[in-house]
């Protein structure tokens, strides 16, 4: 079976909604574009709230929603992440400094099994990870609120190399990266993880006292929500008894 007919096999055993033409007709272009660049990136679409000359993909109807009450669920979700993907990924990471944004990625990096240390590309913008079962692109984009258009596109023409291949990639401040005023990610296949702190509200286990009661603790959580079929099917198969463990809200 060729790529470009497995992949909307699986969208099609894998969605979750019930037959929409219009969701259907993007599958199938897909398809029908086969392999490659074209593939992975879309015809132009609108959606509510989008200037209708500006090109991008709709976003899923079905976000989730993960609650990540400490480090080691945090870690589970990059792993659970990496395990459900095969071919690529590129996902668009958000969050608020020590929302476990580093400790996400070293979740994927666990699961693909990178041997070297991950940490956080604040000062290199870009770090490579090519010992595990595919490599792993972590990049930190803050610097590109401060550097010239040139650097946004030099660093277009450097992931132009590898963007379409069999690999994992995580931006920070995605939102910054730019190209003639349009984001880089406009019209490329891309998960959105938004990390953020949440209270949870837990059963108190102070034994002395008759009645239930109850404290609040911080956690954090994770939304996901996919910009186009590849990351569809990415939160499908999240949804999966294999991942169970996940507290998905």
């Amino acid at each position: 079976m060729s790529y470009k007919s497995s992949i909307l096999g699986s969208w099609l055993e894998t969605s979750t909604y019930t037959y929409e033409p219009e969701r259907f007709a993007q599958a199938f272009r897909i398809w029908e574009l086969g392999n490659g660049r074209a593939l992975r990136r879309f015809p132009t679409w609108t959606y509510p709230g989008q200037n209708s000359h500006r090109p991008g993909l709709r976003p899923t109807i079905n976000p989730l929603d993960i609650l990540l009450p400490d480090h080691q669920a945090t870690l589970d979700l990059g792993r659970a992440i990496a395990n459900s993907v095969t071919t690529r990924a590129i996902i668009a990471l958000d969050g608020p400094m020590g929302a476990g944004k580093t400790t996400l990625v070293q979740g994927l990096g666990q699961a693909l099994g990178v041997r070297e240390t991950i940490s956080s590309p604040t000062f290199t913008m870009m770090n490579e990870y090519h010992s595990g079962r595919m490599p792993l692109y972590h990049l930190d984009l803050y610097r590109l609120s401060e550097d010239s258009q040139s650097v946004a596109e030099a660093l277009a023409i450097e992931l132009d190399q590898f963007i379409d291949g069999k690999m994992i990639a995580v931006f920070e401040w995605a939102h910054l990266f730019k190209i003639d005023s349009r984001s880089y990610f406009d019209q490329l296949d891309h998960l959105v993880v938004k990390l953020d702190y949440v209270e949870e509200v837990k059963p108190s286990e102070d034994s002395e006292k008759n009645s239930p009661s109850f404290y609040i603790e911080n956690g954090r959580k994770a939304n996901l929500t996919a910009l186009g079929v590849e990351s569809d099917i990415l939160i499908s198969k999240l949804k999966t008894h294999d991942n169970s463990y996940l507290k998905i809200l």
